[in-house]
């Protein structure tokens, strides 16, 4: 499996690897505004990002070529229906033809969710090998924060259906959550398993900044408090702040 080199075990917190991550509903206002405001958080993220994940959800073929002519950082593609909190309103094959074509178009990422059909990760992994590109399949858990043991388990049988980095996101109940993510990125980057892992919600918030520095592939930083695109995001002004970039 081809995939990204996490930052070193002596990396520092300035050393941070940033996603920034634009997800814009284009049906929702002026379109013409709204294609603007996308293009303008770009340029941002061309600025202050080491990634930039964009939401291609409601974005025609045209806007989509148009959004990835304008960036400049390694791009990771998203196109999620309502049952992932996304605005894809189309057929499952539908929206990994999206993702494949946003590949085709130039992102070098592109993140699935756990629940797409096996035959259409087959799908899109084989347009992931055409060009040279890395997917991502990723698990979204809104309610909880599993044993230690199942994370091992979840991270290994995705990266079994061909996952060059697997995803896991979880919600902390406790602070205690933090701490299993954290013994799960150990086990991780002694494996040399390329990871994104972090605990959704104000509980989580340390394990976004901890868990790259573990060894994680990038955590995800939002332009400002209305951008985010989970809950606990960091924001670039807040790690401006407490000097962490």
């Amino acid at each position: 499996m081809r995939g990204l080199t996490p930052i070193s075990s002596g990396g520092t917190v300035k050393g941070m690897v940033i996603c920034l991550p634009i997800n814009v509903d284009l049906n929702v206002g002026d379109r013409t505004l709204q294609l603007e405001k996308t293009l303008q958080l770009i340029e941002l993220g061309n600025r202050e990002a080491d990634y930039i994940e964009i939401w291609f959800d409601t974005m025609t073929e045209g806007e989509m070529e148009e959004v990835l002519g304008r960036a400049h950082k390694k791009v990771i593609a998203v196109c999620r229906g309502k049952d992932e909190r996304g605005h894809f309103s189309g057929s499952e094959s539908g929206r990994i033809g999206r993702l494949a074509a946003a590949v085709r178009s130039g992102a070098g990422l592109v993140d699935c969710g756990i629940q797409t059909d096996p035959m259409l990760i087959d799908e899109l992994r084989a347009t992931c090998d055409e060009a040279k590109a890395q997917l991502i399949i990723s698990h979204h858990m809104w309610d909880r924060t599993p044993s230690l043991e199942e994370l091992i388990r979840l991270e290994r049988s995705t990266r079994e259906l061909g996952a060059d980095i697997v995803k896991i996101a979880t919600t902390a109940r406790s602070w205690s959550d933090t701490v299993v993510l954290f013994e799960f990125m150990n086990r991780m980057h002694e494996a040399h398993h390329q990871i994104i892992a972090l605990a959704m919600g104000e509980r989580g918030r340390l394990s976004r900044l901890g868990c790259q520095l573990l060894g994680g592939v990038l955590t995800y930083v939002a332009a400002d408090e209305t951008t985010t695109t989970a809950p606990g995001q960091w924001t670039l002004s807040e790690l401006s702040k407490w000097g962490l970039r």
